[in-house]
């Protein structure tokens, strides 16, 4: 028997494949195997398909990043993976489904971005918090400018999909995009830290 996490995890599958516009939901209908029928007995209509799959995706993203504090060593490692989480995720995201979603659900597209933002936001400020009280992180950071400084620039990524996209596979643009502000929190310490961990970021691009 069909349930509603099958049919949002092949719409996810959809959407990354092709986009939002392009799949109907007699082709969602479809590649679930089941008919449109049954489908909009789990759904009302493709809007609220569309919120299933984005909540999904957060969930999945939020659970990740839990993990990645609790498990880093320190919170320059903890910004390096969550980091290159990130950078993963964008590079994940069909262009097409964005501007779809971006043209034809504005609400839900402006609600998605604000969750994604605020949630990178809170995670990174509250580690860069955590780094000056441990000493990796200089005491003079004003956690809250850097903090919106770098989700602005991680917005600035997702809009030039184009820019991004062609540079997405080089791991020295990787290292460069995760570490180069970095290297302007640490203190002497954690730049010893810092410089480790460079020498072993392949590792981190591949969780």
């Amino acid at each position: 028997m069909i349930e509603k996490k099958q049919i949002i995890e092949k719409t996810a599958e959809l959407f990354k494949s092709s986009g939002i516009r392009t799949n109907t939901m007699d082709d969602i209908a479809h590649a679930v195997g089941i008919s449109k029928k049954t489908l909009y007995q789990w759904v009302a209509d493709k809007n609220e398909l569309i919120t299933a799959v984005i909540d999904k995706e957060y969930v999945e993203i939020k659970n990740t990043l839990d993990k990645i504090c609790s498990e880093s060593e320190n919170n320059i490692e903890e910004l390096i993976r969550i980091n290159a989480l990130i950078l993963n995720f964008l590079k994940s995201i069909n262009p097409v489904a964005i501007s779809d979603l971006r043209k034809l659900y504005q609400d839900i597209y402006n609600d998605s971005k604000t969750r994604y933002k605020n949630l990178f936001s809170q995670t990174i400020k509250k580690g860069i918090s955590e780094g000056k009280m441990s000493n990796v992180f200089r005491k003079d950071i004003n956690e809250e400018l850097i903090t919106k400084l770098h989700t602005d620039r991680i917005d600035q990524l997702q809009e030039t999909s184009g820019f991004w996209a062609s540079l997405a596979d080089s791991t020295h643009t990787k290292q460069e995009l995760i570490t180069y502000y970095i290297r302007g929190l640490v203190t002497k310490q954690g730049e010893t830290i810092l410089n480790k961990y460079i020498t072993e970021f392949d590792k981190y691009l591949n969780e």
